[in-house]
C-alpha cells in the first residue's frame, strides 16, 4: 500500500468515488492538453531557467468561456505566460500548478464532508464513516460523530474532485464569450528547474616534442521541472541573463537519467548573436524527461599546441614580520596548462576535465577545474592540483622594520626548490606583495606582474636550486 505523508502525519491511500470531472469540455470550457501540441521550442539559459514556447491547435465555439492548457510545468512562473491567437480574446489568466495530489485534495476539502473506510479488526468488513475536514494548516483535523480529532485514522473517500483542481499543473484562460477559434495559438512562459551546463573533455598527449589537447565541447541539458518535453526543438543561450523573481520550489527527484544525443548527420550546434549573449541552435528535435538530463556535443578541437607549467604561489604573510622557520610548511607546486582558444567559436564557461594515457595506454583521469567563457584567441589556463614531485621549502633569512611611521619593511628569504621527477622541469614563483615594493637584491633574474615578483626557474632532474632574494616594502 503505498503511503503518503501530509504535513507529519500519513494518508494511506487514496479513493475516488466518482469518475474524473476536473476539466471536462464541453460548449464552456475547452482543454488543450498535450496531444494538442503541434509544436515546441525550448529556449534554455544557464541559470536554470527556460522559455518554453508551446504551440497547440484549439477549437473554440460561441459558448467557450475558459480554456485549459495543461500539461505545463509544475514550475512555471507565475506572470510570465503569454498566449496568444487569431480571434483569442483574453481576459484573465488563472494559474493552477499545484495539480491533484492527496495534500491538494485535502486542502480542497475543508469544510466539506469525506468519508474514512473503517476495516473491521475480525470480519474484515469495511464500512465508511462520514467526516467533516476542519482544517490542514498545521496537519488534518477532522470532526467524526461530533468529537474533534487530529491525525487520519484510515484511508479517505471523497465523492468527487473540486471543479477547480486539474489533474496537472495547468493555466487556465479566462476568454470574452460570443466568439470562436478554429486553429493554433501560441503559448509561451518562463520555467525554472530547465537549464544547461558546458562540460569540457580534454584529452591530454605529452610527448618527447611537446604537449597537444584534444578538446570536446558538450552543453548538459538537465530538466528538473517536472514534466517531459517530447519533439522539443532546442536552443542554448550562453551568459547569465538577469532576473528578480525568486526560483519556484524544486520537485523532489527519484531518478536521474543522461543521454549522449547526437545531433542529425552529426552536425553541431549553429550559432548567433542574441542580443549581447550568444545563441547555440540545436539541430534535430529532443525528447526531455524529467528528471533527466542529455548532453548535446558543441564543437571539438584538435592538436591544439599547450604549455604545463609549475606554479609556486606564495601569499605574502612573511614579509611583514618575523616567522620562525619550522612554522613553514613544505609546499608543492600547482599544475597548470596552458592553451589558446584556436577554435572559431568562443567557449562556453563551465566545467574541463583533463585525461591523460599511461605506459600502458590506459586512459586515466587528471584533474578537473573551472574554465572561463573565452572568447577565440583567448589564453586559457586550467589548474589540475598540485604536483607531487615539486616542492619548496620556506626559510625567512632576515627582518627588520623602519621608517617614520614604522610602515618600511625589509625582509630577506631562502626558498629551496626541489624536483624529485626523472625529467627536469620549470617553476614559476609568484610572490604577491601589497605595497610599493622593490628587489633590493636576488639570486636569480625576476619580473615584476603587478603586484607580483615573478622567479622562473630551472630545476634539474631529481636535483634541488636554492633562491634567495630581499625585499623592501612600504606601505
Amino acid at each position: 500500500m503505498k503511503h503518503v505523508r501530509i504535513g507529519g502525519l500519513v494518508l494511506m491511500g487514496l479513493l475516488i468515488c466518482a469518475g474524473p470531472v476536473a476539466t471536462l469540455a464541453d460548449d464552456t470550457t475547452i482543454v488543450a492538453g498535450m496531444d494538442q501540441r503541434t509544436g515546441l521550442n525550448l529556449t534554455v539559459y544557464q541559470n536554470g531557467l527556460a522559455l518554453v514556447d508551446e504551440v497547440r491547435h484549439v477549437t473554440t465555439h460561441q459558448e467557450t468561456e475558459k480554456l485549459v492548457i495543461s500539461g505545463i510545468s509544475p514550475r512555471l512562473i507565475p506572470g510570465s505566460a503569454q498566449l496568444t491567437g487569431a480571434g483569442l480574446s483574453i481576459r484573465a489568466l488563472d494559474y493552477r500548478l499545484s495539480g491533484l495530489s492527496p495534500r491538494a485534495l485535502l486542502a480542497r476539502s475543508v469544510g466539506r464532508q469525506v468519508g474514512i473506510i473503517k476495516t473491521h479488526p475480525t470480519t474484515g468488513e469495511e464500512s465508511i464513516i462520514p467526516a467533516q475536514v476542519l482544517s490542514v494548516a498545521e496537519g488534518v483535523v477532522l470532526r467524526i460523530d461530533g468529537r474533534f480529532e487530529t491525525g487520519i485514522p484510515g484511508r479517505l473517500v471523497f465523492d468527487d474532485i473540486p471543479a477547480d483542481l486539474e489533474y496537472s499543473p495547468a493555466v487556465v484562460a479566462m476568454i470574452n464569450a460570443g466568439e470562436s477559434h478554429d486553429g493554433d495559438i501560441g503559448f509561451q512562459y518562463l520555467s525554472d528547474g530547465l537549464g544547461w551546463r558546458a562540460d569540457h573533455t580534454v584529452n591530454v598527449h605529452e610527448t618527447a616534442t611537446g604537449l597537444t589537447l584534444d578538446l570536446e565541447s558538450w552543453a548538459s541539458v538537465e530538466n528538473n521541472t517536472g514534466v517531459s518535453f517530447d519533439q522539443a526543438s532546442l536552443a542554448l543561450v550562453a551568459g547569465s541573463v538577469n532576473r528578480t523573481s525568486q526560483p519556484q520550489p524544486q520537485l523532489r527527484m527519484e531518478t536521474m537519467s543522461m543521454a549522449m544525443a547526437d545531433a542529425p548527420g552529426g552536425n553541431q550546434p549553429s550559432r548567433e548573436a542574441l542580443g549581447d549573449f550568444h545563441l547555440y541552435a540545436v539541430p534535430g528535435t529532443f525528447d526531455l524527461t524529467s528528471p533527466g538530463n542529455i548532453q548535446v556535443l558543441l564543437g571539438t578541437q584538435t592538436g591544439l599546441a599547450a604549455e604545463k607549467q609549475y606554479v609556486l604561489n606564495g601569499n605574502g604573510q612573511a614579509f611583514y614580520g618575523r616567522v620562525a622557520t619550522d612554522q613553514q610548511p613544505l609546499e608543492r607546486a600547482d599544475i597548470r596548462y596552458r592553451f589558446t582558444n584556436e577554435g572559431s567559436e568562443p567557449l562556453a564557461g563551465g566545467t574541463a576535465r583533463l585525461y591523460g594515457v599511461d605506459s600502458q595506454g590506459i586512459k586515466r583521469f587528471l584533474g578537473e577545474a573551472h574554465l572561463s567563457s573565452s572568447a577565440t584567441g583567448d589564453q586559457i589556463v586550467i589548474g589540475t592540483g598540485k604536483a607531487f614531485d615539486l616542492s619548496a621549502s620556506r626559510k625567512q633569512l632576515g627582518f627588520e622594520r623602519r621608517g617614520a611611521n614604522n610602515n618600511v619593511f625589509e625582509t630577506s628569504h631562502e626558498l629551496i626548490l626541489r624536483n624529485a621527477s626523472p625529467r627536469d622541469a620549470t617553476m614559476e614563483v609568484r610572490e604577491q606583495v601589497v605595497g610599493d615594493w622593490e628587489i633590493l637584491e636576488t639570486s636569480h633574474a625576476n619580473a615584476r606582474d603587478g603586484m607580483t615578483a615573478v622567479w622562473k626557474i630551472d630545476i634539474p632532474a631529481s636535483g634541488e636550486v636554492v633562491l634567495r632574494y630581499r625585499i623592501r616594502i612600504q606601505r
